[in-house]
């Protein structure tokens, strides 16, 4: 395939059409088509789409190799591919939008519009605003695998914050946080009634005649000119199944082609204006590209100042040239869209594969050109920098602390069993042979095997990096919870074991023999209760079988008798003896 792939890329790389082209930016950009088609050689890139701007005019559109390997189809200007994360600027700008309209302020509180909006710092809830959804300084990590695979909604996503722990305080340091743009996006449905995609779609699409971009994935499955997304595994090019993100949306949903983007891009140069109609108004074009955070204090040599976050988009100075851009990536796709406004240029460049610094090397090769400088060295300097972590991460991985010849202290099934997260949902651990396999969205399947390291901790390869699976015992001597190491600076993320057996069986009035105590067994929630008459309403957690624990009262707990398949009774086990009810009929 490897050969198949670079003999077409040779044929169809000059292939794309060009929408534009003047006689000063063909001179300005010479050289332009050898670079990229080299830059997809050489990082094994299939395809990418190119639109360049300049003041209002597209100055060229273009589409270089493959947007399916497989079928030897090539890229145009108007092949669709997901821009992931680029899409924040989009959702910025519906946020800013409510502002001009007076519905929202970007500096009030977002609970004076979302009443029930909570998060695991009770001050940061309180105190957070539009702006601080928007520029990454809410104190919370990634948590990226909360909404990575999971099947919660929109609604249920945000519900989920509250359990998210943060690792930096409020509007202490900049982290990048996907949820809370998702969270931008649920302001604007609560505030006007309608979805973010169909809010998004009328005030930003339609004007700027973006008529076939989209806002999920679905859509890319059924045109008839949309990329395929790939990775690389092995050093061989790997098509990757499309994500579907929605939920997530308004952090990087957003699907469009190069020429289109080039619509938004224009508005972006022009003080919000496309054509003759005002998009945004200047002001909030202004205020969405206004720094509000520092993000890196460190300088390479083509940089005068640091890297800068304002309102979904990244701001810095590169080579003299006052610059403003934004990446994107997800599954199978890299994006990339940068604007010179001072230099009035600008510039959406869309690959199909996964992770790939190729958008990065291609945008500052094209301010090189369009600055008038000679090009920097770009593809050198990624590629020695790639290498450099790939050899950290080498070394890290042979920092190994296990303890050798150690056996678990269970047998292999009593680790099998469904463990959940409020926010980060549930995992299923269940044994095939003589191994224990973990099933969760974000690990993918062949790579999901736990392998024994020591005592009662087991790694999983995952797909998303080494992971050491810690599993815990309860004062019943069952495994009850399990840990997972799932965001950089917390402690591992705490998984309880839950139930998979149906828990209405054991619900009805319990008569105690000894006193004929009336007490009663209930399900709520999702959860077993005990009500005994004069006292607590108890909740009983799984142990294992029919036996039960009294939650939060060590050395109490309850085992239910059954016969022929019906539940008959139950006995309070206690330190000062057992008690025993009949279940009434």
């Amino acid at each position: 395939m490897k050969n198949r792939f670079l003999f077409l890329m040779v044929l169809l790389c000059f292939g794309g059409s060009v929408v534009a082209q003047t006689t000063d930016s063909a001179v300005e950009l010479k050289g332009l088509d050898e670079f990229v088609n080299r830059m997809l050689e050489e990082w094994k890139v299939p395809g990418v789409g190119i639109a360049i701007v300049k003041g209002d005019e597209v100055v060229l559109a273009k589409g270089y190799g493959l947007r399916d390997v497989e079928a030897g189809l090539p890229v145009d200007e108007n092949t669709l591919f997901a821009i992931g994360s680029s899409s924040k600027a989009f959702t910025a700008a519906t946020v800013c939008m409510l502002a001009d309209d007076g519905v929202l302020s970007l500096d009030e509180p977002v609970l004076s519009y979302l009443p029930d909006f909570k998060l695991y710092d009770a001050y940061a809830a309180q105190k957070m605003t539009p702006r601080d959804l928007l520029s990454h300084r809410s104190g919370l990590p990634r948590h990226d695998l909360v909404w990575y695979g999971s099947s919660k909604d929109r609604a249920g996503l945000y519900q989920s914050l509250v359990h998210l722990e943060p690792t930096a305080s409020f509007r202490g340091a900049w982290q990048y946080q996907n949820l809370m743009f998702m969270t931008a996006g649920y302001l604007v449905e609560r505030l006007t009634g309608s979805s973010w995609e169909a809010f998004t779609k009328e005030r930003i699409f339609d004007p700027l005649e973006m008529t076939t971009a989209g806002f999920s994935v679905e859509m890319l499955a059924s045109a008839s000119n949309a990329a395929a997304g790939y990775g690389e595994e092995n050093e061989q090019l790997k098509r990757l199944p499309y994500r579907n993100i929605d939920a997530i949306g308004p952090a990087g949903s957003i699907n469009a082609s190069p020429l289109e983007m080039a619509n938004w891009v224009m508005a972006q140069l022009n003080e919000g204006k496309f054509k003759d109609r005002q998009v945004i108004s200047a002001a909030m074009v202004k205020e969405m590209h206004k720094p509000n955070m520092i993000v890196s204090n460190t300088l390479a040599d083509e940089y005068f100042f640091y890297s800068l976050y304002a309102m979904g988009w990244f701001v810095t100075d590169y080579r003299g040239v006052h610059m403003v851009q934004h990446g994107g990536n997800i599954d199978g796709f890299s994006a990339m869209v940068a604007l010179a406004p001072d230099e009035k240029f600008g510039m959406v460049i869309l690959t199909n594969k996964n992770g790939t610094p190729v958008p990065g090397i291609i945008r500052n090769h094209i301010f090189d050109l369009l600055s008038g400088q000679e090009p920097v060295n770009w593809h050198e300097k990624i590629q020695a920098q790639v290498k450099a972590a790939q050899l950290k991460s080498q070394a890290a991985a042979t920092d190994e602390v296990r303890v050798p010849d150690t056996r678990p202290s269970h047998d292999l099934e009593a680790y099998t069993g469904n463990f959940e997260h409020p926010a980060y949902g549930a995992i299923r651990i269940e044994l095939a042979g003589d191994s224990l396999h973990i099933l969760h969205p974000a690990i993918e399947v062949g790579k999901n095997t736990l392998e024994h390291y020591h005592y009662d901790m087991f790694t999983v390869g995952s797909g998303i990096g080494k992971l050491k699976a810690q599993f815990l015992t309860g004062a019943t001597g069952q495994i009850d919870r399990m840990t997972l190491p799932l965001e950089a600076g917390l402690d591992p993320i705490l998984f309880t074991r839950k139930a998979s057996m149906d828990f209405s069986r054991f619900a009805g009035e319990y008569v105690l023999v000894l006193g004929e105590l009336v007490t009663r067994v209930s399900v709520k929630d999702g959860q077993l209760k005990w009500a005994v008459p004069g006292q607590m309403e108890y909740t009983l957690e799984y142990v294992k079988d029919n036996l039960f624990s009294l939650k939060g009262i060590p050395g109490f707990t309850v085992k239910f008798a059954e016969e022929a398949g019906n539940v008959t009774g139950l006995e309070s086990i206690q330190p000062n003896g057992t008690f025993a009810a009949v279940k009434k009929k």
